[in-house]
């Protein structure tokens, strides 16, 4: 997905801030971070926008054990 982001929204500045919002530990990193890349280029965020956020941000990952309780 980043690689297609890279090809699709050049420059460096969009880069970072896509880079730095996937790899943020809370989710108000997070957003702070797409708002200042809407701010940038909002065609980028409506690409980022268009996958669901726990497939590609940290801040939205689901940590807990997927393991049966039993186990």
């Amino acid at each position: 997905m980043f690689k297609n982001f890279k090809n699709r929204h050049t420059g460096f500045h969009l880069e970072e801030l896509a880079w730095t919002a996937a790899s943020a530990y809370t989710q108000g990193e997070f957003k702070k971070f797409m708002r200042e890349l809407e701010k940038a280029s909002p065609a980028a965020k409506a690409y980022l926008d268009e996958e669901v956020y726990p497939s590609w941000a940290r801040s939205y990952f689901e940590w807990s054990s997927k393991l049966h309780p039993r186990y």
